[in-house]
């Protein structure tokens, strides 16, 4: 189900994600939907929904500001800034990074991701 409020896509995405939900994380990306970053490589279709039952079993808590939304008719770009805290042997381990990605109007009039980069900056990407 589309998110009504293209400003609620970050929102919906970390309450999804603390609640340890991959079935209503991938229902944010319309069919043939690109996820790609480090850790996942490129996900599309099934492959995000395996990749998020893959990361939520570590249970992060992630927190999210969006940063900006660029929108143009039925496409928009948004950015933000996000924080994942997770239990690790030694303690909590705590990862950051800026995501960017492109969302879409869907027929009901709500928004989904089309592509989603979640560690846009992270120097490692150059080049891929």
């Amino acid at each position: 189900m589309s998110v009504p409020r293209l400003e609620d896509l970050h929102a919906r995405f970390v309450a999804h994600s603390n609640d340890g939900d991959a079935e209503a994380l991938a229902a944010l990306y319309e069919d043939g939907a690109v996820y790609h970053s480090l850790n996942a490589g490129l996900r599309r279709g099934g492959g995000i929904a395996e990749f998020f039952t893959e990361m939520l079993a570590d249970r992060p808590r992630l927190e999210e500001t969006t940063l900006r939304i660029v929108q143009a008719g039925d496409i928009a770009l948004l950015a933000g800034e996000w924080k994942a805290v997770e239990d690790g042997p030694d303690g909590p381990v705590t990862t950051t990074g800026t995501s960017v990605e492109v969302a879409r109007r869907q027929p009901d009039g709500g928004w989904l991701y089309v592509i989603d980069e979640p560690v846009f900056l992270d120097p490692r990407m150059r080049g891929r």
